[in-house]
């Protein structure tokens, strides 16, 4: 069963951050670049605006004493060929490569030119570069914890949400989230919490029902089996015995699944020796086929009757399911039980027990494996299932111990 938590890798928050701080980062880079080409523009246009003024004065200063100011140059080579033709007395401008030029025609002959440098603006525009971009970084940063607090709120809440349908998954139905609010996540948990306590009297009914059926069957069927006893010995009167047994011993069963399940159940526990606690079941139940090893074991806290009880099913289990013949060991509190048949199916190794389902690849109601684990929970012994790497089953009981 899956505890309903996830790596910080594949966390919803993790994820609400990482796509705050890319929208952030997305907005920075958008403002960043119509903030980057508006000032690149207004840059170009004061530089013109300022090689307008140079080329002008200089060119008044020329007529007057035909002395070049400002780096201004007469030579036709210093014009852009993109500049030419030039009317008389008018200016252009022209911006290529790295400088801005600008040129006034004085007289036919004479066309006086400068160029100035854009580096103060390339500058300029650096300097901004730099300050978006350590200032998008820092906005991406900042954004990304706002997400990261605001995700890890509903993260909680959804990882509560998320360890409740597990429990109730994992049979506690009394697992409540009960989270107040009138978003999503809370509405979610009043579904989840209407839908463990629907599942809970859904499932109790099934229970009393089981109960109040073999409760009511017990006195018709213990009839039946003593009249079963007085019936000749023929072979028909052989299958009604048989299966007047079957039915009995089904019964039976289920009253006493009904009362572990209901929390009825009163425990003695006490201090035994397993070793030959396990040899004397063996020997009073008449267990067969059974490969028996209980040297190393140990003193163990059980009631006897209901040890015997599971002990008895594992190996019942084993007889109907698991090719015939057992393999029981015991080391330290440590009882394992193993067989040579073809394993659990998944669903049980999955889910573990349940009544009316077979363990094995043969018909079977499941009860027998169903209530060992319940006679395990109220020893406070815990039984698991597994299947052997070589092949076959293994059902592993853990006792507590003084």
């Amino acid at each position: 069963m899956s505890t309903g938590l996830v790596t910080w890798r594949h966390s919803l928050r993790t994820r609400i951050a990482i796509a705050v701080s890319l929208v952030a980062l997305a907005v920075t880079a958008l403002v960043g670049a119509v903030i980057d080409y508006q000032v690149a523009l207004d840059g170009r246009e004061r530089l013109r605006a300022q090689a307008l003024d140079r080329i002008n004065a200089a060119a008044s200063g020329y007529a007057v004493d035909g002395r070049l100011r400002f780096d201004a140059s007469v030579s036709p080579d210093s014009v852009p060929p993109e500049m030419l033709p030039i009317a008389t007395g008018t200016v252009k401008t022209y911006y290529v490569g790295q400088a801005m030029f600008a040129a006034r025609r004085i007289s036919d002959e004479v066309v006086i030119s400068l160029a100035l440098s854009d580096r103060s603006l390339r500058d300029q525009r650096a300097s901004l570069r730099r300050t978006l971009v350590l200032s998008g970084a820092g906005g991406a940063l900042m954004a990304g914890l706002l997400g990261w607090l605001v995700a890890t709120g509903l993260s909680r809440r959804l990882r509560q949400a998320a360890i409740a349908a597990n429990s109730v998954g994992a049979g506690d139905l009394s697992a409540k989230i009960a989270m107040p609010g009138r978003d999503e996540v809370s509405a979610l948990s009043r579904t989840v919490d209407q839908m463990s306590a629907a599942l809970a009297a859904r499932i109790e009914q099934e229970r009393a029902f089981s109960a109040d059926v073999a409760h009511e069957l017990r006195t018709p069927i213990t009839a039946l089996v003593s009249a079963s006893e007085l019936l000749p010995a023929t072979p028909e009167g052989d299958l009604v015995r048989r299966q007047t047994t079957r039915v009995s011993r089904l019964v039976m069963d289920l009253l006493e699944i009904s009362k572990l399940e209901s929390g009825q159940a009163e425990v003695e526990l006490a201090s035994h020796d397993l070793g030959p606690l396990l040899r004397r079941i063996a020997t009073d139940r008449g267990l067969e086929g059974i490969d028996l090893d209980v040297d190393a074991a140990g003193t163990v806290l059980v009631e006897p009757r209901r040890l015997e009880r599971i002990v008895s099913n594992l190996i019942a289990n084993v007889h109907s399911h698991g090719g015939g013949h057992a393999y029981l060991r015991a080391v330290g509190n440590v009882l394992v039980v193993e067989d040579d048949g073809p394993g659990f199916p998944d669903d049980v190794l999955k889910d573990g027990p349940q009544r009316f389902r077979s363990l094995g690849h043969s018909a079977g109601t499941g009860l027998g494996m169903t209530i060992a684990v319940r006679q395990a929970e109220v020893m406070g012994a815990q039984l698991r299932l597994s299947n052997r790497p070589e092949g076959g089953a293994r059902a592993e009981l853990t006792l507590p111990v003084t």
